[in-house]
């Protein structure tokens, strides 16, 4: 829920809730450019000492008839866990409102 809550201030949604995991699968797709792309996030929420799994990676494609995973239907999402402790949450959900808020994305609280 802490996560859920935290990320939806920034326009950052699930695909769908997730009941039985502690991973969260999130569209970036309501972000500015360029920070709705997944490597995009990626990389800016590098720089900000924090991870996430881009997206692309879990685009399969077995027959590899997508040469380009970066235009595919995952190239707005990344997936995070929620499983660390809370400490380390917060500071994730810090890094990603770094990020946020230097494309200009203005929070519920802040708005």
């Amino acid at each position: 829920d802490y996560m859920l809550g935290e990320l939806k201030k920034f326009r950052i949604r699930p695909r769908k809730i997730p009941e039985a995991t502690f991973y969260l699968w999130l569209d970036l797709s309501a972000l500015p450019d360029p920070i709705n792309d997944g490597l995009e996030f990626c990389h800016q929420l590098l720089e900000e000492n924090a991870i996430v799994i881009n997206g692309i990676w879990f685009d399969l494609s077995p027959r590899g008839l997508r040469k380009h995973a970066a235009y595919g239907p995952c190239a707005n999402f990344i997936r995070l866990s929620y499983g660390p402790p809370m400490e380390e949450l917060k500071v994730g959900v810090e890094a990603i409102a770094r990020v946020c808020r230097k494309h200009g994305v203005e929070t519920a609280m802040s708005a």
